[in-house]
């Protein structure tokens, strides 16, 4: 794709100063760059190493998903479990429309783990599929290329509750792509990527996403191999979430504020992260959305009812923070870090 050279700048500017100032970043993406294995030559349990737990982390708070991960991984990150998930019934989980249940013995065992059902049957069909393609060549994601008919075709065949985004979160462990999540794609927003929403991409935006950091990785470093991809995929999320963009560009960077005189101050964003954070105008509307949740929760508690809603840990901190004097707000951030 055709980028404009003055969002290859904006790139090199944005890369060179995280590597001058902020050297956390750069060993987080170095470590994570030298693990993405080589799609072309990634066996069957190499992809399942990456590929398991990516069902855990949709739509969900990292921290809740880092959670369930480590109470799975003792029996789901073993190499070769996703042939034994495939093969044996002690995994099986029977779905009937939005209703799941456990009938395998392993696979009760699971849920007494307290991770949600449906996830743990996004993980077996991933498991049956892996095994599909297991038996059509010894490199099951080789030769893969990463347009939007096969991120579909992957989704739908990776089975229930696979959509885009976890697709294109397995093949960026992979090195075939990055994750266009809510930072990746604000820092993307930055550097001149005309995205309409940026925590919910399109199957089309989000591709086109991967094809806009691969040309960008490519004019930078000579290649847009694995390595390098990773590389910039953790670059350009840390750049958002610790709200080392510009305010600039046409784009007013706001945050989402809850001040306690008990407590501090605290920022929030979407999915609950109490840091500093640089966030685009397109979250206003989101957070505003997020406060009358906020409210139905206080009025639920009080009338001693319970609440569901993908974001309950955001709403409870907030909920807290409120009650304990804080005042609800939205506030301009100024770029600190030149």
């Amino acid at each position: 794709m055709s980028i404009p050279q003055n969002s290859h700048d904006k790139f090199n500017a944005l890369i060179d100063k995280i590597e001058a100032h902020h050297p956390d970043i750069v060993k987080d993406a170095t470590e994570l760059a030298r693990i993405v294995p080589d799609a072309q030559t990634a066996t069957a349990d190499k992809c399942w190493e990456f590929l398991w737990d990516k069902p855990l982390y949709r739509w969900v708070l990292t921290d809740n998903a880092a959670g369930w991960r480590k109470r799975l991984e003792s029996v789901l990150s073993e190499p070769s479990i996703w042939s034994k998930i495939h093969a044996s019934n002690d995994f099986e989980i029977s779905k009937n429309g939005n209703c799941f249940k456990a009938l395998g013995k392993t696979a009760i065992a699971i849920t007494e783990l307290n991770v949600p059902i449906k996830r743990l049957y996004s993980i077996v069909t991933a498991a049956s599929e892996l095994h599909r393609r297991a038996k059509a060549s010894k490199f099951p994601f080789g030769n893969l290329t990463v347009d939007v008919e096969t991120v579909k075709k992957l989704a739908q065949s990776l089975g229930y509750g696979w959509g885009h985004v976890s697709v294109l979160h397995f093949l960026t462990d992979i090195g075939l792509a990055c994750k266009p999540d809510q930072h990746l794609n604000a820092s993307c927003a930055y550097l001149g990527f005309p995205i309409v929403k940026i925590d919910a991409p399109t199957v089309v935006e989000a591709v086109s996403i991967v094809n806009f950091v691969r040309e960008l990785t490519s004019s930078r470093w000579g290649n847009a191999n694995g390595y390098n991809l990773r590389y910039a995929d953790k670059c350009l999320m840390e750049a958002s979430k610790r709200n080392l963009l510009p305010a600039s560009a046409g784009r007013d960077w706001i945050s989402f504020q809850a001040t306690s005189s008990l407590s501090g101050k605290y920022r929030w964003i979407a999915e609950g992260e109490a840091i500093s954070e640089g966030m685009t105008r397109d979250y206003r509307k989101y957070f505003k959305r997020n406060l009358k949740q906020v409210e139905k929760l206080e009025l639920a508690r009080a009338r001693g009812r319970s609440i569901e809603h993908r974001n309950y840990a955001l709403f409870e901190k907030v909920l807290a923070a409120k009650l304990n004097g804080a005042i609800i707000e939205f506030q301009a951030v100024e770029d600190t870090q030149k």
